[in-house]
């Protein structure tokens, strides 16, 4: 079930479920917390926290969003939440954001580790930034309709043709977002600042999942990263893409419950 809590004027939607050690699932683009909700099954003997992150979900857009934005709405959650330490699983948007909460809040949360869920800590190239640009001008132009239902499918390797009710039922539920949220996502994620730094000094360990097929992480990016922190755990995937959590779902999970056994 839904809870809510309000901060300003924004109601913020979140998820608890189950009792334990605190494990924090932090969305990306297109997504909201219901992503997570069947791979969450898998960690019955942990918390699990899921959260919408603004303009997704069931939580409210705010103004001038940026990454940081995005980042001070889970300290919330996990304030109201109380929890005082925890690990973070990010996927590709919400690796940025998890990279954003480690740069300002690990003084104020104990994080024992974090999960890079196809993602990286590097801001935009150039050409990446354009791209964003000429993205939210098409969403601008056609809608989210036209554009969830290209680029979604897009997520996904060969996992895509034989499982394509979850790709409609993600299709579905983006096309339900407004493209004010989607446009402002792209221009946080286009503004977003580098924290290879943070990487390279954070104090906890840090697993890393890759889909080798993935078309929107590049791979040099993917392996580069994980020579930045001190304690890392890589696990690349040949045959999967940007989300692992559905085209691997056995596989990725064991990869965090065997991260998370040697973290205690």
């Amino acid at each position: 079930m839904l809870k809510f809590i309000k901060k300003g004027n924004q109601n913020i939607a979140y998820k608890v479920i189950g009792k334990g050690f605190p494990l924090v699932f932090i969305h990306g683009f297109c997504e909201d917390g219901r992503m997570w909700d069947d791979f969450a099954k898998k960690f019955s003997d942990y918390q699990v926290i899921a959260l919408d992150l603004p303009g997704f979900g069931k939580t409210d857009l705010i103004p001038a969003l940026t990454i940081s934005k995005m980042a001070d709405t889970v300290k919330a959650v996990l304030d109201k939440c109380k929890v005082s330490s925890c690990v973070l699983i990010g996927h590709s948007m919400g690796g940025y954001v998890t990279m954003d909460f480690v740069s300002r809040f690990s003084k104020d949360i104990d994080l024992k580790g974090i999960v890079m869920f196809h993602s990286h800590p590097y801001k935009d190239s150039t050409n990446k930034k354009s791209k964003r640009t000429q993205v939210s001008n098409f969403i601008e132009k056609n809608g989210v309709a036209i554009f969830v239902h290209q680029f979604l499918p897009s997520l996904f390797s060969g996992f895509f043709n034989s499982n394509r009710f979850t790709v409609q039922k993600m299709t579905f539920r983006a096309s339900q977002y407004s493209k004010e949220s989607l446009m402002a996502s792209l221009n946080a994620m286009r503004n977003r600042i580098d924290h290879s730094k943070t990487l390279e000094n954070i104090e906890c360990p840090v697993l890393f999942i890759n889909g080798m097929k993935d078309e929107i992480i590049p791979m040099e990016l993917a392996l580069e990263q994980t020579a930045l922190p001190n304690i890392a755990d890589i696990r690349n995937l040949e045959d999967v893409g940007h989300v692992g959590m559905f085209e691997a779902p056995n596989r990725t999970s064991r990869f965090i419950r065997e991260f998370l056994a040697r973290l205690s």
